[in-house]
């Protein structure tokens, strides 16, 4: 991953940090030495896991922040296993503990990711934003614990997305020996809803198996999305590597 940032942004504050939350989860369950819980990250008691936010006696996010986030990463993880870092509400951070945060982004240390969410997207440094991925949070993003199936998950979230298709991809994914070539062809031209499908599927099944290997397929999915989007010249083989990421 060439980006060791990442910005959630939108209107709904518990939102976008609950996706960063998950996110977090996500990301750390990737490393395979890692036994995270989501108690332990909600509660921020896990030692690889840094939760940042203003106190309420406090007017802003100080550069006294910026330095525990920099003494965090600095030193070598308590666990073996990646490492994260929440800043909540990165539109309070001062002008100095911002530049402090943007050093971190310019030489990020290896397995480790520096998450921020903000309701001001456009309120956050522009050499910030530049050094991070950014994902705006809607109100399509919904909890997949609260669904009994992937069907109903995905099709919760992706409402715009005709149900057949979505019918289609799901009962593609979970055959234990689908034509590939075949679903492939006749799904070329919607490669990102593929992909959307495929991520939002594994992300129910982490939600319910808490798996560090269901974890690591959603990551590698997303990171590849991200990459393919515009670059990958074939679809038909975009969405092969997409599906044999994940079927290893």
């Amino acid at each position: 991953m060439k980006n060791q940032g990442i910005i959630f942004h939108g209107a709904d504050k518990n939102m976008v940090l609950e996706r960063a939350y998950n996110f977090a989860i996500e990301y750390m369950l990737a490393g395979k030495e890692c036994h995270c819980t989501k108690k332990h990250i909600y509660a921020n008691t896990h030692p690889n896991f840094l939760l940042i936010k203003k106190q309420d006696d406090e007017n802003e996010i100080s550069i006294e922040d910026g330095r525990k986030v920099i003494e965090f990463l600095s030193h070598r993880p308590s666990l073996r296993g990646k490492r994260a870092v929440i800043i909540s509400d990165f539109e309070d951070t001062s002008h100095n503990a911002a530049n402090s945060i943007l050093k971190i982004l310019e030489e990020p240390p290896i397995d480790s990711i520096l998450i921020l969410t903000t309701t001001k997207f456009q309120s956050i440094l522009p050499t910030v934003r530049s050094r991070c991925i950014k994902e705006r949070v809607s109100r399509s993003f919904l909890s997949a614990t609260n669904f009994e199936s992937a069907h109903e998950f995905v099709r919760a979230v992706l409402k715009d997305v005709d149900r057949t298709f979505i019918e289609n991809v799901v009962n593609f994914i979970e055959t234990k020996r689908p034509n590939k070539i075949e679903f492939s062809k006749q799904n070329a031209e919607n490669l990102e809803k593929v992909l959307d499908v495929l991520i939002l599927h594994y992300s129910f099944l982490c939600s319910k198996e808490n798996g560090i290997i269901t974890a690591e397929k959603i990551f590698t999915l997303q990171s590849f999305a991200r990459l393919i989007r515009n670059t990958y010249p074939d679809k038909q083989a975009a969405i092969i590597a997409a599906y044999e990421m994940v079927n290893r």
